[in-house]
C-alpha cells in the first residue's frame, strides 16, 4: 500500500474487499441449503417419470426377459419404512 497519494481511497478499497470476503461463506451456505431443498423436487420428478414409463416399458419388453429385468432393476425405488416401536 502506498501511503503517498490517495491513502483514503486505497484504504476504502481494502476495507470493501475485506467485507466482501466475510460475506462469501454465508453465501456458500445459502447455496448449499437451496440445493438441498431442490433435491426433493427433483426426486419427485424422477418418481413421476418412472411411473409414467413403467407401463410402456413393461409392455414393450414383455417378451424380452433380460431387458425387462434390467428395467425392473433400474427403476426400483427404495422407500423408507416407517419407524415402528420395538416389541416389548
Amino acid at each position: 500500500m502506498n501511503f503517498q497519494g490517495n491513502f483514503t481511497g486505497e484504504l476504502q478499497t481494502l476495507i470493501d474487499a475485506f467485507e466482501a470476503s466475510l460475506s462469501a461463506p454465508g453465501t456458500a451456505i445459502d447455496e448449499q441449503v437451496a440445493a438441498t431443498a431442490e433435491i426433493g423436487a427433483e426426486v419427485r420428478k424422477g418418481m413421476i417419470a418412472v411411473r409414467t414409463m413403467n407401463g410402456a416399458v413393461r409392455n414393450r419388453y414383455k417378451n424380452n426377459v433380460g431387458k425387462l429385468a434390467a428395467w425392473l432393476s433400474a427403476s426400483h425405488i427404495e422407500t423408507s419404512k416407517p419407524d415402528t416401536p420395538p416389541t416389548p
